[in-house]
């Protein structure tokens, strides 16, 4: 890392989320007046979550569907620290990575996600967790490779009943078409499959699961994971050859060890001005944040709504100005894509389903990517 100039402050970017991704973005255009920024991310490419289920269909490369870090940094003239944090002291203001390299700052904002959450016995031994992402697609296409030269009836099963689940599911089957091998394609949950989406829109959904043959399990909660099934908590075995693990995440445990005030599931709480409850120098955004006053799902769509209020508080706090207050919107756009190039949506009660419906995810998808650099 380069040396500090007197007399200028450093703003320390934990994780390269969405959220992150487009402060620095808007910092390139906005620039913190002396300030120094940092970024810290494990990889210098940072997957894009709404392309996943296209990336495993086969309809956009792996570089499509990632942010390239290096060359956002090189743009709004970050600096960029490849490295996984361990800890911080926040009283010290400094984080450490596992490199065991210590890293000072004025300011920090915690963009790091959650972590999945393989606590059912046999999970970890066993199934193949979608997030993080960069793990997953390698581990997709050793099993897909896996797959091709099987002669066997091979059993696939998604575990999440969540968006992320059911277009998974959707994915795996359609990239399976091409695949020379029989093969069966479970999506289990512990009830029904997005039950909060509107009643219409879970019809459309089940038409096309049925069309690619995709069986779906409900109320069926995973007790076990073994090498060859799943168990659920009544004793029913659902034979599975591979495990794709997509339920809710959980808060990185490294986080219990700071002063951070945590939610007793561990992520940490902020005000509405995306500040820590208990220090202001530190803001957290995206999954790894917990709002008290307007608690959210884990969603994409309400990250990336955040960082122009990260980037504006940011600017308050250097100017001694009274904190804008971040309301999580109330309605938005789910498109949901169901493998080829087809998909379903909602916004409020309203529901959407067609070719045309993924033209206009993948129109919104492709402009969204086309906002970042590329080296």
């Amino acid at each position: 890392m380069t040396a500090e100039p007197s007399g200028t402050l450093t703003l320390l970017l934990l994780g390269g989320g969405h959220t992150h991704a487009l402060l620095l973005l808007a910092l390139a255009r906005d620039p913190l007046p002396n300030v120094r920024v940092v970024l810290v991310s494990e990889r210098p490419l940072s997957p894009y979550s709404g392309m996943l289920p296209g990336l495993v269909a086969g309809h956009y490369d792996y570089a499509q569907a990632h942010i390239d870090l290096l060359a956002l940094c090189r743009q709004s003239g970050a600096e960029f620290l490849e490295g996984r944090v361990k800890g911080l002291d926040c009283a010290g203001r400094m984080a450490f990575l596992e490199s065991g390299e210590a890293l000072r700052y004025d300011y920090l904002s915690l963009n790091i996600g959650a972590v999945p959450d393989l606590s059912t016995p046999g999970a970890a031994d066993y199934a193949i967790p979608v997030k993080p992402i960069a793990d997953f697609w390698p581990r997709w296409r050793e099993a897909y490779e896996s797959l091709r030269v099987d002669p066997a009836v091979r059993n696939i099963v998604v575990v999440g009943g969540g968006a992320g689940g059911v277009e998974l599911a959707f994915a795996v089957a359609h990239a399976l078409q091409s695949a020379p091998v029989a093969h069966r394609v479970t999506l289990a949950a512990r009830s029904e499959p997005v039950a909060d989406y509107p009643r219409r829109m879970r019809r459309w959904l089940q038409r096309r699961l049925d069309r690619y043959g995709v069986k779906t399990q409900a109320d069926f909660e995973v007790a076990e994971v073994t090498s060859e099934s799943l168990i659920d908590q009544a004793g029913r075995t659902l034979p599975a050859d591979h495990v794709f693990w997509c339920t809710q995440g959980k808060a990185a445990p490294w986080l219990t060890q700071t002063e951070l005030p945590l939610t007793p599931e561990g992520f940490i709480r902020v005000a509405p001005s995306l500040q820590s409850i208990a220090f202001p120098e530190v803001f957290a955004v995206g999954d790894c944040a917990w709002i008290d006053a307007s608690p959210t799902p884990r969603a994409g769509v309400y990250a990336v709504r955040q960082a122009p209020f990260l980037l504006d508080n940011l600017h308050r706090l250097l100017r001694g100005l009274p904190m804008r207050t971040y309301r999580p919107q109330r309605r938005f756009l789910s498109l949901l894509a169901c493998g080829g190039r087809d998909a379903v949506g909602a916004r409020g009660g309203i529901s959407l389903a067609g070719e045309w419906v993924w033209r206009w995810k993948d129109a919104i998808d492709r402009r969204f990517m086309r906002r970042f650099p590329r080296a």
